[in-house]
């Protein structure tokens, strides 16, 4: 089975590499390995060159596997055909790649707070690569003595969704050197790792496998904006992003470069105070002191719904009136379907088909025995 694997991790492991990185067709976690058997699964140091070229994060290699060959939480691992020769694709800059992965969203650095999982933990983990965002990153670089050896210690701390996480084991080549003591990086992607049998003490620790500094900025200029403006007696979404909200709540009322949803006021509190049950990952964040949601790059998550700006209207509404209960269309978006434009949502989950019956729930109540609702469809066109 042929797969193109943009590397992100080549760390240390048995002499020899643990190497993973992201499909690039499906964006899926891949970890590459030689055998079934964790202890001797590592990626020989001379698998990582080709064609004289030291493969190396970022470098997007062409592979040929035989099979994936899960073991324990490592969901990732794919056997690699030896007997076919890899291929060098391309280098791809760290701005490509913020749109390729998918940032963590979770509130902790892999499922809590503490620096290891237990083994009743780690049973009901699912997966061992993640990539987070995190700030102020410190490399602690040390000796010690055991058995009358010099040995090495390198660890790293640094602030994740305002936790702060010390000792976190370092397994990135790059950054394990006596000369990296006491480095601090204010912004960086780190790719972090669980293993798939303990360490001696029955514990898996949690371990960053590739640190990658960035400049927060790059993120910026891959989002898309929408905006929600209180319009009279409604709500109204607008915005180069506005497509994929409108196929969780609305409706098109003409082209995709100008989308408006229309949601009452009245039932527009429920809907606000419901996204976040929702499977869109949410922030707050502002333009210009304005409110609004944000899109990050191809994984269709977005931030903060809360701009009820008023807008004046100057002209005669026009209106299309829909014969049809807001709940029944939720409960039909809820199953993937758009009853108004017959479109076919392929992003509706368990997560948000539960979330979407619950507004329409709310929202049922509220309409007693109304049928139908009608949306200003005037305030965009010139």
């Amino acid at each position: 089975m042929i797969k193109q694997i943009c590397i992100l991790t080549k760390s240390y492991k048995h002499g020899g590499y643990c190497v993973a990185g992201i499909d690039i067709s499906t964006k899926e976690w891949i970890r590459l390995v030689n055998s079934d058997d964790p202890k001797t699964d590592e990626i020989r140091k001379e698998q990582m060159y080709l064609n004289g070229k030291t493969i190396d994060c970022l470098d997007v290699v062409e592979y040929d596997f035989i099979k994936n060959i899960s073991n324990s939480c490592q969901t990732e691992n794919w056997l690699l055909n030896t007997s076919v020769k890899p291929k060098y694709i391309r280098t791809i800059s760290i701005e490509e790649l913020t749109k390729i992965i998918k940032l963590e969203k979770d509130k902790f650095f892999i499922f809590d707070k503490a620096g290891f999982l237990s083994a009743n933990e780690i049973s009901n983990i699912k997966r061992s690569l993640y990539i987070f965002h995190v700030q102020n990153l410190k490399i602690d670089a040390s000796t010690y003595e055991s058995y009358g050896e010099i040995r090495f210690r390198y660890k790293c701390s640094f602030d994740y969704n305002n936790n702060q996480y010390d000792n976190i084991s370092l397994t990135d080549p790059i950054y394990r050197d006596l000369s990296q003591n006491g480095i601090n990086i204010s912004n960086a992607l780190v790719i972090a790792s669980l293993p798939c049998i303990p360490y001696t003490d029955n514990l898996y620790y949690k371990f960053v496998a590739k640190i990658i500094p960035i400049d927060p900025e790059i993120f910026a200029k891959n989002e898309g904006f929408i905006k929600i403006r209180k319009e009279g007696f409604f709500y109204s979404v607008s915005g180069n992003d506005a497509l994929l909200l409108n196929k969780y709540f609305g409706y098109k009322l003409y082209g995709q470069d100008i989308i408006k949803t229309g949601f009452p006021v009245k039932g527009g509190d429920a809907i606000f105070s419901q996204i976040d049950k929702l499977s869109i990952n949410y922030e707050v964040y502002k333009t210009n002191g304005i409110p609004v949601i944000s899109k990050r790059f191809d994984d269709n998550n977005y931030e903060v719904i809360d701009n009820l700006t008023y807008i004046p209207n100057t002209r005669s509404p026009k209106y299309e009136y829909f014969n049809i209960k807001r709940s029944e269309l939720l409960k039909n978006l809820a199953n993937g379907t758009n009853p108004i434009t017959g479109e076919i949502s392929n992003f509706i989950d368990s997560k948000t088909r539960l979330a979407l019956l619950d507004i329409a729930k709310i929202i049922e109540r509220r309409e007693k025995s109304d049928n139908g609702f009608k949306v200003k469809i005037s305030d965009f066109e010139e």
